[in-house]
């Protein structure tokens, strides 16, 4: 294994780290999902063996993983066109990008990534569903978010999103400012492990930080919203926008775009 890490490029040794970081913080939130949320775990062993190899992080989610008769051409459709444009963003826009400053490049990144988080959920969905299984999108339509608590409590990324509920917002919802710093700051530490982390070991580059103050600025912003934009929902779009938006080189930085082959430097 380590021979074989040496002999890779470095920008897949950043993705081969990604990835086996990622596969043991989806392990490790499974089992805790299981523990905290162990009254619900009452179903056969079958089941628990589902769990563990479904698309989904909080075993309450296994609620939305069921069998379906849903015709699969219509997804393999869908499928086929993301991929073509996928492999055209890459092909063309990705390497275009690469003459401008790295701040720049985190804000063309933003439509590509979307692109490939879609290409991942319609790959899996239409795999799941070749054995006859219908299971939750990683995203639900991100783009129609009027705040920034509905952005990242119910649109964006639910495979994380619905575990951070579970386990470390409904735990401590007594205290709501509390539980909503800490579940923002659960998620930062989880993308800094797995993008910061990679960064170091194979560019010696340290972005240590940058996740955590991205989601700190999600944190106050749904304050703000909550406090003096409920009764304004245009002025709270645009906010939720200029909020996830405008600091999005703190996330999309060198790391992400590196291991996701956004950026070749």
């Amino acid at each position: 294994m380590a021979d074989t890490i040496i002999h890779l490029s470095l920008q897949w040794k950043i993705t081969l780290y990604y990835l086996v970081i990622l596969a043991g913080i989806i392990i490790t939130a499974k089992m805790i999902s299981l523990v905290i949320e162990r009254e619900r775990v009452t179903h056969p062993g079958f089941v628990i063996f589902l769990f563990f190899i479904a698309p989904v992080l909080s075993f309450h989610s296994m609620k939305d993983v069921k069998p379906t008769s849903e015709k699969m051409r219509r997804r393999a459709g869908k499928t086929v066109l993301l991929l073509f444009c996928l492999s055209a963003v890459y092909s063309v826009l990705i390497p275009e990008m690469q003459g401008f400053s790295q701040t720049v490049r985190s804000y063309l990144a933003i439509w590509p990534f979307w692109l490939l988080i879609e290409t991942i959920q319609a790959v899996v969905e239409l795999s799941w569903l070749a054995f006859g299984y219908g299971v939750p999108g990683i995203s639900n339509r991100p783009l129609v978010a009027g705040s920034v608590a509905e952005f990242w409590g119910r649109r964006w990324n639910r495979l994380f999103g619905d575990w951070l509920f579970r386990v470390c917002f409904r735990p401590l919802s007594r205290n709501p400012y509390g539980a909503l710093f800490f579940t923002f700051l659960v998620s930062a530490l989880i993308h800094e492990l797995l993008v910061s982390v990679p960064l170091w070991l194979v560019y010696r580059v340290n972005c240590f930080g940058w996740m955590v103050f991205y989601f700190v600025i999600q944190a106050v912003a749904v304050v703000v919203e909550r406090k003096w934009l409920r009764k304004n929902p245009f002025l709270n779009r645009c906010f939720t926008w200029l909020s996830v938006v405008g600091p999005v080189p703190l996330i999309l930085n060198r790391g992400t775009l590196l291991i996701f082959h956004l950026s070749s430097s």
